[in-house]
């Protein structure tokens, strides 16, 4: 094994944490803008998010152990946790608390992540800008601090990425400031309608609200016809009152329930029809002018008349038809 292993080691999680740092942010600004559009979906793209943003908290970890494990530098565990701490001959300060910033800074993102759901939307959002300072401080770190940054393919493959991130930002930022512009637009256009409702020369007319009269009210604007379900029935209007013939009579109401007497006897209801029996003998309808007592009449009696003599009264003979009396007559 090299005694140069861990050094090795330590550059190579250093390169790896850089690149998944800044995949990780321009993943997250594609979230937000929905510049792809629909495809890919948005639960693709957070798991991508959240795993290159694991990726490079992790590597971190492995730069930071590898460079407390390397005898060439001797980094204590002080000097890696705590900025300003580090000092090494020939390197700024600076820039090495620029990498202590910025690994506290990633760490702080990443758990205010895990626990989204128990923390403030405000406060999450702020933290988790926290992400770019994170490319910028690692970005100037491994610049100044970094062995390979004189690399050609190291540095182009770094300046793709950083021009990736910066038009991924510069389409989030334009796309904020027009939803911005809109809403502004929207807020006025709605000021500007409600104020051309009110009539301009309110105060000049009789009655206006300058003379200490009361305005007029605003008719309310129609629905819009693109909201109304055609499936919905329509409640019939309501009469109009200036149609209305005052010297019609209007019907009564219904009784109240609460009203009704429970004691009084309620009329039966007529049969139904269909439990009739059709083989049952209907009786005829009582004549006009006929009281219900005396209906049906009772059978013509004999007439009989009185001669006088002993036998009793005598019955009197049938009346010629109306053939006899012309045969008569004849």
């Amino acid at each position: 094994m090299s005694d140069q292993i861990f050094w090795y080691a330590t550059r190579a999680a250093a390169i790896v944490a850089w690149f998944a740092a800044c995949l990780s942010v321009a993943v997250g600004v594609l979230m937000s803008s929905r510049f792809l559009g629909r495809r890919p979906t948005l639960p693709w793209l957070t798991d991508l998010h959240r795993f290159f943003a694991a990726m490079a908290l992790v590597f971190v970890g492995v730069h930071m152990v590898t460079l407390w494990a390397d005898d060439f530098i001797s980094f204590s565990w002080r000097e890696l946790l705590i900025p300003w701490e580090a000092q090494v001959r020939g390197i700024s300060r600076l820039a090495l608390a620029m990498g202590v910033v910025s690994a506290w800074v990633m760490a702080a993102v990443e758990l205010t992540s895990l626990v989204k759901r128990q923390l403030p939307a405000r406060f999450w959002h702020g933290v988790h800008l926290g992400s770019y300072g994170t490319v910028v401080l690692s970005t100037v770190h491994a610049w100044m601090v970094g062995s390979d940054a004189s690399n050609p393919l190291l540095f182009s493959l770094s300046a793709s990425m950083l021009a990736a991130v910066g038009f991924v930002t510069l389409v989030r930022v334009l796309r904020l400031l027009d939803d911005r512009k809109r809403r502004y637009d929207s807020a006025l256009t709605g000021a500007d309608l409600t104020a051309a409702r009110v009539p301009v020369a309110a105060g000049r007319r009789r009655g206006g609200a300058a003379s200490g009269g009361r305005a007029r009210p605003v008719p309310p604007d129609p629905p819009d016809p693109t909201l109304i379900d055609p499936r919905r029935p329509v409640p019939p209007a309501p009469p109009d009152p200036s149609q209305i013939d005052p010297e019609r009579p209007v019907p009564p109401l219904p009784p109240d329930p609460s009203q009704i007497d429970p004691e009084r006897p309620v009329p039966p209801l007529p049969p139904d029809p269909s439990q009739v029996d059709p083989e049952r003998p209907v009786p005829p309808p009582p004549p006009p002018n006929v009281a219900l007592a005396a209906w049906p009449p009772a059978p013509p009696a004999a007439e009989t008349a009185d001669d006088g003599g002993d036998d009793g009264p005598a019955t009197r003979p049938p009346a010629p038809s109306h053939r006899a009396r012309r045969q008569r007559h004849r």
